[in-house]
């Protein structure tokens, strides 16, 4: 039987990685533990998972096994996952958490290379390009569509431009 852990997380991007920083150590333990067994956990981008939001104000993070169950997540829960997945490879990858235009956390894969990949929108291209774009259109168009410039400038954004659907799959550094 699983223990169910609540806790309360100040409202900073700090605090927010350190956090998922939790989850993604839960999920390389699930990971390496289940590699010893002869088992395994498949590639994120081959698992069949979708990006899907939660409703605005909860959250309930998935952990490795929950999100295969499942069979959709959010950022945090993709983020928590890939970064699980590349140490089992051997690479040591780090939850990122940055700031969309519009104010919102979102979490992210900070690669050995120092590069960002984003779980998020390489799952919303995948599903774009098997089902068509306009399957997933609702999600990009709300999740990553930058505010009007001077809103932007307001928020401490570092000026991410929207994403052409070919650029989605490519990690791109926003520090």
């Amino acid at each position: 039987m699983p223990l169910f852990v609540t806790m309360r997380v100040p409202v900073s991007r700090e605090s927010i990685r350190a956090a998922l920083e939790g989850l993604c150590a839960l999920n390389f333990q699930v990971m390496r533990q289940a590699n010893e067994l002869g088992g395994g956990f498949p590639p994120l981008y081959d698992s069949g998972i979708v990006y899907r939001k939660e409703r605005h104000g909860y959250e309930d993070w998935q952990n490795a096994i929950e999100l295969l169950r499942a069979g959709r997540g959010d950022c945090e829960e993709l983020a928590g996952y890939r970064v699980g997945e590349l140490r089992c490879e051997g690479e040591p990858a780090l939850p990122y958490i940055d700031i969309t235009p519009r104010g919102s956390f979102h979490a992210l894969v900070e690669r050995a290379s120092g590069e960002l990949e984003d779980p998020s929108r390489i799952l919303l291209a995948m599903e774009a390009e098997e089902r068509g774009l306009g399957a997933v259109r609702n999600s990009l168009a709300t999740e990553f569509a930058p505010l009007p410039p001077r809103r932007r400038r307001a928020l401490g954004s570092v000026g991410m431009e929207h994403h052409e659907l070919g650029e989605l799959l490519l990690g791109r550094r926003y520090r």
